[in-house]
């Protein structure tokens, strides 16, 4: 079935035919942290690793749009229909 790797230890080489009758050890060597080669008679397709269960999740946190208005704007609040009538003003302007 699965051969260890020559140049790392802890990989296992396992080809395409083999994979699915093969299924449960490569999953138990999966979980034990070792990295699969899938091949395709001499050529490497596809490495599955396992995920890293150590390692945090962290989210990414999102900006402080609001900050960044105000860092740059103020507070200031312009009347109701500013943002159009500046936008048709452009508009007319360039015919």
């Amino acid at each position: 079935m699965a051969t260890a790797g020559t140049v790392r230890e802890m990989v296992t080489r396992v080809s395409v035919e083999e994979l699915t009758s093969h299924l449960a050890t490569l999953e138990a060597e999966l979980s034990d942290g070792r990295l699969i080669e899938l091949v395709r008679g001499e050529t490497v397709i596809a490495e599955v690793r396992a995920k890293d269960m150590n390692q945090a999740s962290v989210a990414a946190e999102l900006p402080d749009f609001m900050g960044r208005l105000r860092a740059n704007w103020g507070d200031t609040v312009l009347p109701l229909g500013t943002g159009t009538a500046l936008v048709r003003e452009d508009r007319d302007s360039r015919g």
